[in-house]
Order: C-alpha cells, then sequence, then structure tokens
C-alpha cells in the first residue's frame, strides 16, 4: 500500500483498552459500516483486536466524495490492497458510487465484484455513470447469496457509439434475492418473467430508464 491512509501498523500499547473495544464483533462490524472506509483503515493501527475487525470488514462502502481529490490509479491500488488484507470471510455489503468525470477502469469494477461474489455478498450495490455493459462480471445474476442487487450503469466510456442498454442473461438464478434495481436495461417479458419465476423471493423491482418491451408480467410475490 502507499503511504498514509493505506499503511497500517500494529499499535505498541495494546493494553489500554477502551470500552467501545470491548463490545461483541458483530456490533463493531455496524459501527464500522457507518465509518468511512479510509477512516477505518486507519483503525488497523489501534490494536490487534482492531486489526483483525478491520481486516474481516463486512461491509465495505466506496463513495467518490472519499476520494474526490485521488487519482483514479491511486484509488484502485487502495481498493485492491485492502481486499488483498481481507480474511476469508462473508461480506455483507459491497458498495461502489463512483462520480461520472473520473471513469473507473471496467477491469477493476468487474474483479471487485468478482470478489464480493466469490465471498457471498448480500447487498450488492454499484452506481457508475460510465461502464462497459457488454462483459458482465461472471456469477452477478447466479449468486445464491445476493438478497439485493442494485446495478446503475450508464453508457461505456469512450468507445459507446452506439448506446447498448444492459441485457439481462438467459442464465439467471437468484434464489435469495428480495430487492432488484436496474438502470439502463433492455427488458422483454420472457426474460423478465424468467427472472421472477428464478428468484421467489423478489419482493421489490425497480426498472429506472430502462427499454421495456413487456405485456404481461406474472408474480406470485
Amino acid at each position: 500500500m502507499e503511504s498514509g491512509d493505506e499503511h497500517a501498523t500494529e499499535s505498541d500499547n495494546e493494553s489500554d483498552t477502551d470500552r467501545i473495544s470491548e463490545l461483541p464483533g458483530d456490533i463493531l462490524q455496524k459501527i464500522l459500516s457507518s465509518a468511512r472506509i479510509r477512516a477505518v483503515v486507519r483503525m488497523r493501527r489501534l490494536s490487534r483486536r482492531w486489526r483483525k475487525l478491520c481486516e474481516s470488514l463486512q461491509f465495505i462502502h466506496l463513495h467518490y466524495r472519499d476520494f474526490e481529490h485521488w487519482k483514479v490509479e491511486k484509488f484502485a491500488r487502495f481498493v485492491n490492497n485492502l481486499l488483498l488484507v481481507r480474511r476469508k470471510v462473508d461480506l455483507h455489503t459491497f458498495r461502489l458510487h463512483w462520480d461520472p468525470h473520473a471513469p473507473l477502469n471496467c477491469n477493476d469494477v468487474r474483479m471487485w465484484i468478482g470478489y464480493a461474489l466469490k465471498h457471498n455478498v448480500k447487498v450488492l450495490d454499484v452506481k457508475l455513470c460510465l461502464y462497459d455493459k457488454t462483459d458482465l462480471p461472471p456469477g452477478i445474476f447466479t449468486c445464491r447469496s445476493l438478497q439485493e442487487l442494485n446495478l446503475q450503469w450508464g453508457g461505456a466510456p469512450f468507445r459507446d457509439y452506439e448506446h447498448r442498454g444492459l441485457v439481462l442473461p438467459d442464465r439467471i438464478r437468484l434464489p435469495s434475492l428480495k430487492k432488484l434495481t436496474l438502470r439502463d436495461v433492455e427488458v422483454h417479458e420472457h426474460a423478465l418473467n424468467s427472472f421472477i419465476d428464478r428468484s421467489p423471493g423478489l419482493e421489490d423491482l425497480h426498472l429506472i430508464d430502462s427499454a421495456m418491451y413487456l405485456d404481461l408480467i406474472s408474480s406470485k410475490a
């Protein structure tokens, strides 16, 4: 990692324990979920327990406002190193909201989403104004752990001469999904009905700025 926020060393004095550090791990994870990710990385310096907690993050929230003065390459290194030191534990939430004026590398985004899917993510929330939707991250529509999926992607950067919305794949199976939000998709009746049939727990569906070719949608929920 680079100097500053990315580096974290164990504190020399681990005997001084505060009340917050004595809380159960699940409560501390909730507390960390409300903190800015750069602050969370710095918390690894506090003690051995905080280091383990920060390396077992269950909530990863990445917002452009926390990195608006960084170059895209530096941000990508930050995320890569964050995931590299993280322990092999399940991930509850992966959230990435990015500004359109500094487009991320699509390969990096696919890799990060793939990491979240492999770690049984429950909430996947990605908002990008520029993204190449012709090559989706593998497994994004077949993840058994996903309970909430929010994909709001705009056009591909630099070479999107003919705009294409996200086309739902033929293979869809999201048995745990409860909430789905999609932006800029091309939705056909057969594909959407198939999606609903293979996501029996789906309760909340949002299609934003999408091309819909629908006559009748059937759902038991």
